[in-house]
Formats: C-alpha cells, sequence, structure tokens
C-alpha cells in the first residue's frame, strides 16, 4: 500500500520510469529495513526472498492496472505487454485478474517483440527520418509540432 503512494504513479502521462525511481535507491529506502526486520524475526532468507519478489511482482500490476483506471476515459478492451514482465506469470496472471474486462496479452502473441520492441522502434523512426516523415508526437515530448527526428551521419 505504501509503494502505491509513491509520487510517480499519480504524474499524468506520457511518462516513463525506470531504476531513476524504483531502482537501487528506492530498494534501499523500502526493503532493506523489511529484510533486517524479518530475518531477525524468523531467519528464513529463501522464504523472504520470494515474499519480496511476488510483493514487487504485485507491485508492478498493480501500478499498470491504477493508471489505466485513473488516466483513461474508460477501461481497456486489451492490453499489450511487452519487456520483461510478460515473460513473468505471476504479473500476467495479476494483470488478468485486476482488469477482468480487458484481453491482457504479450507482444509476440501479437508481432510485437517483446525482448526488441525498443530496437525496432529506433529502426522505425530511422526509417521515417530517412524519409524525411515526422517521428516524434508533440502530445508525447512536449514540442510544439512533430518533427522529423535524427541525423545520418557517415564517416
Amino acid at each position: 500500500a505504501r509503494w502505491m503512494r509513491h509520487p510517480f504513479l499519480s504524474e499524468r502521462p506520457p511518462k516513463s520510469t525506470g531504476r531513476e525511481e524504483f531502482g537501487r535507491a528506492f530498494m534501499r529506502s523500502e526493503i532493506d529495513g523489511l529484510i533486517d526486520a524479518r530475518v531477525s524475526a524468523d531467519g528464513d532468507r529463501g522464504r523472504l526472498a520470494l515474499d519480496l519478489l511476488r510483493s514487487a511482482e504485485a507491485f508492478t500490476a498493480r501500478a499498470a492496472a491504477g493508471a489505466y483506471r485513473a488516466f483513461l476515459p474508460e477501461p481497456p478492451a486489451l492490453v499489450i505487454v511487452t519487456g520483461g514482465g510478460a515473460r513473468n506469470p505471476h504479473i500476467m496472471g495479476e494483470l488478468a485478474r485486476l482488469l477482468p474486462d480487458a484481453q491482457v496479452a504479450t507482444g509476440d502473441e501479437l508481432g510485437i517483440s517483446v525482448d526488441y520492441k525498443e530496437a525496432e522502434a529506433f529502426a522505425l523512426m530511422g526509417l521515417f527520418s530517412r524519409l524525411g516523415l515526422p517521428c516524434t508526437e508533440p502530445s508525447a515530448t512536449g514540442a510544439s509540432r512533430a518533427v522529423v527526428a535524427g541525423k545520418l551521419s557517415l564517416p
């Protein structure tokens, strides 16, 4: 419940995060104390590790589902998951449970590589740039208009 009150979760989209919000500093401030308390209480490090992993998985799914509820005008009919979470059956199962009216699918199931989405996106942006087509989205970048991004540099 405390993690769900993290300020990042209430920021309006578009947004992106990673280690800067939920990396080492987050782990130290939120989890180190729990580890010390639990290990002192029962000494079972293996069970503690599994509990923490399941907590992180539940948090990931609840944060995503919460964002859909908070920021979309209506619940999604389809949620496409890519990246490492798509390979995690606990995250996928929790998303499906929390979003009962949505089809929760992996990118792989729909032709979007779970592992290479970012590389494919950069290749597509490179193609757009080469063709002189805008490949930016003002609502995502904050720019006043869509522009051709990137530059081809030859040695």
